[in-house]
């Protein structure tokens, strides 16, 4: 009993560290999962990897390849950005990985993409044992990856840990099971509920200088970012990451009539044709800034997923009033922020949910 329960810590402790790793791939990961990947034997860790970029390694491929490096094989720079491991890797990998145990954030894929199947590349190295924090909901994977492992012989622990998981990939969980992009409504409020003062001709800003930097962080790290006309044609936001470096989003305006736009603006006239539109584009997750009516509007649509908020210490005594929190979201996270208060909340009726 006791070896199990320390057997158990240890398959914990290697599958957070495989989440730390694959929280590394963002944004770059897009619009693929994030995936970590640790290889270990006997307590010792031989390899850890994640995945960088569409189009590159898998998580696995790369931990296989670091632990080559590890252990002093001539892996040559050429070599590291290969998606598949070639014959002479294989041989090496072998001789290095027998008998070791696999620790993985998703399932790992079993199908000819733009990469090999990794389950097929675990097996045929010699994992024995693999660790799998969740299911991959991708069609071309869904269990066909953890039937791959079994079938050659492999003991597969699967799901482990799973919430945590499903919530660091809850944007390319909610694209492959509602076929849109996962939606943030995101704001700023006063202590008093307010989110601006009508006679202003600028906007007043209320939340302080480490909520901006949230804020451009989170830029980067979503494929759009949207408004309503009316915060368009009186603030001419930018909707740009200037403060952190990464990819910018797509910015694009909500409006059921024509507006001019900025240039490299997208427009939408519903909620309905941006989400389609984005789910032709892949794009695993947007971002709602705007009005109180933008943020009611999509609020009113059910067609949200999580709301972050900024809740400063100032009053604005009165002013536009902000959208209510729904009695349904669930609050997952608040914290102290220098001058205000950041709250998170999670929509527990959309799809990826009921997984989480």
């Amino acid at each position: 009993m006791q070896f199990c329960i320390m057997e158990l810590a240890e398959d914990a402790s290697l599958m957070n560290r495989c989440l730390v790793l694959a929280g590394k791939g963002l944004p770059s990961a897009f619009p693929n999962p994030l995936v970590g990947c640790v290889l270990v034997r006997e307590g010792q860790v031989l390899g850890e990897g994640f995945h960088h970029h569409a189009g590159g390694p898998h998580a696995e491929v790369v931990a296989v390849r670091q632990g080559l490096l590890r252990a002093g094989y001539p892996i040559i720079p050429e070599q590291l950005m290969h998606v598949g491991l070639n014959e002479e890797e294989k041989t090496w990998a072998r001789s290095l990985f027998s008998g070791a145990t696999a620790y993985v954030s998703l399932e790992p894929c079993a199908h000819h993409g733009k990469t090999p199947p990794c389950a097929l590349m675990l097996a045929e190295i010699g994992i024995r044992r693999v660790v799998i924090a969740t299911h991959d909901p991708f069609p071309e994977v869904a269990g066909k990856g953890l039937n791959l492992l079994r079938n050659a012989g492999v003991e597969v622990t699967c799901p482990f840990q799973p919430k945590e998981a499903i919530f660091q990939n809850r944007a390319f969980f909610t694209r492959l099971l509602a076929e849109r992009p996962y939606v943030i409504l995101k704001w700023a409020e006063s202590a008093d509920g307010f989110v601006d003062q009508e006679e202003q001709t600028h906007p007043v800003q209320i939340s302080g200088p480490r909520a901006k930097q949230w804020l451009h962080l989170w830029r980067t790290q979503v494929q759009a970012i949207g408004i309503g006309k009316s915060t368009l044609l009186r603030d001419r936001p930018l909707l740009t990451a200037r403060w952190m470096d990464g990819p910018q989003p797509q910015p694009f305006v909500l409006s059921k009539v024509p507006v001019a736009l900025p240039e490299g603006w997208l427009s939408f006239t519903d909620i309905d044709a941006l989400l389609a539109y984005g789910h032709t584009q892949n794009w695993n997750q947007i971002l709602i800034e705007g009005g109180p009516e933008t943020h009611r509007r999509w609020l009113r649509s059910g067609q949200w997923d999580e709301i972050r908020v900024f809740k400063s210490q100032k009053p604005l005594n009165h002013g536009l009033p902000a959208a209510a929190i729904p009695t349904q979201a669930v609050l997952i996270h608040d914290q102290p922020l220098d001058t205000d208060h950041y709250y998170q909340y999670l929509n527990p009726h959309t799809p990826w949910y009921s997984f989480y």
